[in-house]
């Protein structure tokens, strides 16, 4: 099997690139299968490596670092809105600050446990999201995920955080930018749509669309989605203001909040939203661009190394 490694140096605020030397070492002894490594040198870098790698027949991409390497990983597998190579997998080994999408996996967060599993080579099919938005440069574009999504509060948090140097680590820098975020934000009017059903206008503070359960550092924000059942969890937090927001932050962690009076969820394939106010859009721990945007799901999709 052609295995390529893709490196973040940036993972773990700088860790990664300082380690790689021994890590490699402990990476070729427990993996089970020659690779070629490949570091990443700017943002976006590891998703040309990916796709221009699949291209040249690799079979197997491994993401080394937090969930936002594993978003550019995920994208170098598509082009022009097709998988490359559908026999392609993709497999993770985390090591970054963040580590939120191997949590509904089950996974450890050590080397050890992420070599022994690529060793077994036991793939399982994955659901992918896919997300049509405006860019930055106001232009429509075409991003996927694999774990979590969210627009609303919930970009500006991504968009604080990714501003510092996480140095307080994963967990502390996504409450610092919570906390921090919730103190100014303005709920927004978003209209939205479900499955292409009835349009519906609310007064919202975030909007969550999980693959995966897990983000924000460990918050077990969509407790009930699954990775491969050709659904997308969404989850509305509806008008709540800072101290309700904070009072209840320890509910989002545990995965409790559903009850909540002001806060719904439903499993969907495809979520259209608009606002006329601007509203960020966080995917996997990167914010990529501002609604209008459509999210839906594409069953099954990936192969990955579970």
């Amino acid at each position: 099997m052609k295995a390529v490694l893709i490196i973040n140096p940036a993972a773990g605020n700088g860790r990664t690139g300082r380690r790689w030397g021994r890590l490699e070492k402990q990476i070729r002894s427990g993996m089970g299968l020659p690779f070629d490594p490949i570091l990443t040198e700017r943002p976006g870098h590891a998703t040309e490596i990916v796709r221009d790698r699949i291209l040249q027949g690799a079979e197997m991409m491994v993401s080394v670092g937090g969930d936002g390497t594993h978003h550019e990983v995920l994208n170098g597998f598509f082009e022009e809105g097709e998988l490359i190579n559908p026999k392609a997998c993709m497999a993770t080994i985390t090591v970054g600050t963040g580590g939120d999408f191997i949590k509904t996996l089950g996974w450890e967060k050590t080397l050890d446990f992420a070599l022994r599993r690529i060793a077994a080579r036991r793939v399982r099919p994955l659901d992918v999201g896919i997300v049509e938005f405006l860019g930055a440069d106001g232009k429509v574009c075409r991003r996927y995920f694999m774990n979590m999504a969210d627009f609303g509060a919930g970009g500006v948090v991504v968009r604080r955080v990714n501003g510092t140097s996480k140095i307080l680590g994963g967990r502390m820098s996504f409450l610092w930018g919570i906390v921090s975020t919730l103190v100014t934000y303005k709920n927004r009017s978003i209209t939205y749509t479900v499955d292409d059903q009835t349009e519906h206008t609310a007064i919202l503070n975030n909007v969550i669309i999980g693959n995966g359960r897990y983000y924000g550092g460990g918050i077990r924000a969509a407790p009930h989605a699954r990775l491969d059942d050709g659904f997308l969890d969404v989850v509305f937090i509806g008008d709540v203001g800072f101290t309700e927001a904070l009072a209840n932050l320890h509910r989002f962690r545990k995965g409790t909040h559903l009850n909540h009076p002001k806060i719904s969820w439903m499993p969907v394939r495809v979520i259209e939203a608009r606002s006329q106010d601007p509203v960020y859009i966080n995917m996997d721990g990167e914010c990529t661009g501002t609604l209008p945007a459509r999210f839906h799901v594409l069953p099954k999709k990936i192969l990955f190394v579970v």
